[in-house]
């Protein structure tokens, strides 16, 4: 039964794949946008995102609404840009950054966060041929989830390797390979460190601090900036190494600062930040 609705599900996404192929790029994402904030907010994640935007930055109730359509229509340009990703990348006049001073000998740890666009994360990676690999939580749909792999590897050319899977050595080999790691460590998280997160206690990962302590590498925070018309700007920000007295204190440090990164960011485009996760639940 489950495969069989699997199979329906991937037939309904390739048919909307197919529909915003059909149309330039700016097109399909405006039509992703509209697409997306009208269903998102029907469904009960949309409940979620008011409630959460309610109580962890004090909106009223209007105003959470008007930002779920905008939280919503971003996943949808999110979307539709990914499925678009082998014409974007030819199309390099759309994303300005700096350059990349990055040594070819070792890679470096790269987080982002699930802010604007950030599928698009690696791309200055990528432009200035450095092989990045993405570590990320793969779709329940595994018909769905091969389809988007393909989209991703187009852009993450160090692998793509899911979360649950992938060990700490494998994350260190390919380091000290020379191939980046991007991580999105923005999620609830049980299996990490409780930390202050908007104000309120939650748990985060604290492998990005982990990993870099153990190859001695930088942590670098990844800011896509959405313009107009499918154009992006990207922020480069160097993560603080904040060593303590002891590994537990360091990794504490560590993800304290990465989280004070994400804090600024959420705060200054609430409605760029996807808030349908349960980012504060707590353990049971």
């Amino acid at each position: 039964m489950k495969k069989a609705i699997y199979i329906i599900e991937y037939i309904a996404f390739i048919k909307l794949y197919f529909l915003l192929s059909l149309f330039p790029v700016q097109t399909s994402s405006k039509l992703g946008f509209k697409l997306m904030s009208f269903i998102g907010r029907k469904t009960k994640k949309n409940n979620r995102i008011i409630s959460q935007l309610q109580k962890y930055l004090n909106l009223d109730k209007l105003n959470s609404k008007i930002y779920s359509k905008k939280i919503w229509g971003n996943l949808g340009r999110n979307i539709s840009e990914l499925l678009m990703i082998k014409t974007l990348i030819n199309q390099k006049h759309r994303f300005t950054y700096k350059n990349l001073q990055l040594s070819q000998k070792k890679g470096k740890v790269i987080i982002s966060a699930h802010f604007s666009n950030w599928e698009i994360a690696g791309l200055p990676f990528l432009f200035n041929n450095q092989k990045t690999a993405l570590i990320y939580r793969p779709f329940n749909n595994p018909f769905i989830e091969k389809f988007i792999k393909k989209k991703r590897s187009l852009i993450y050319a160090g692998g793509c390797f899911n979360k649950h899977t992938v060990t700490a050595q494998d994350l260190i080999r390919l380091i000290n390979n020379g191939i980046n790691i991007m991580l999105m460590c923005d999620q609830r998280e049980f299996k990490g460190i409780k930390i202050d997160f908007l104000g309120h206690p939650s748990y985060t990962m604290t492998v990005p601090a982990i990993i870099a302590l153990k190859t001695n590498s930088e942590i670098i925070a990844v800011r896509v900036k959405r313009l107009k018309n499918v154009h992006y700007s990207y922020e480069f920000i160097d993560v603080n190494i904040t060593k303590g007295k002891n590994k537990e204190d360091s990794v504490l440090n560590i993800m304290k600062n990465i989280n004070t990164i994400y804090n600024e960011w959420i705060l200054s485009e609430p409605d760029e930040w996807l808030w349908t996760h349960k980012r504060w639940i707590q353990k049971k």
